[in-house]
């Protein structure tokens, strides 16, 4: 069984870091999330919750825009 989080928990993360959330507009389930520098993120979250594995990849994305490194914000996403 893979770990998951609440989706408004990563919401919350992503709002922290400056990020908000655009019209999806792609046809695909990924949203986007862009801040004021343009910086765009693509995660997906269809239900509730998110599972572990596509937040490695955020935190992928995250880390390749220099927002934050994958490390601070899969330990964000877990309170730590």
């Amino acid at each position: 069984m893979t770990k998951s989080y609440p989706t408004k928990r990563v919401e919350k993360v992503l709002r922290g870091y400056g990020l908000k959330r655009q019209a999806k507009g792609d046809g695909t389930d990924h949203e986007i999330w862009c801040d004021e520098k343009g910086r765009r993120v693509r995660p997906k979250m269809c239900w509730s919750e998110v599972a572990y594995p596509h937040l490695y990849c955020l935190g992928d994305q995250l880390e390749a825009q220099r927002i934050c490194s994958r490390t601070e914000f899969l330990l964000a996403v877990k309170g730590r």
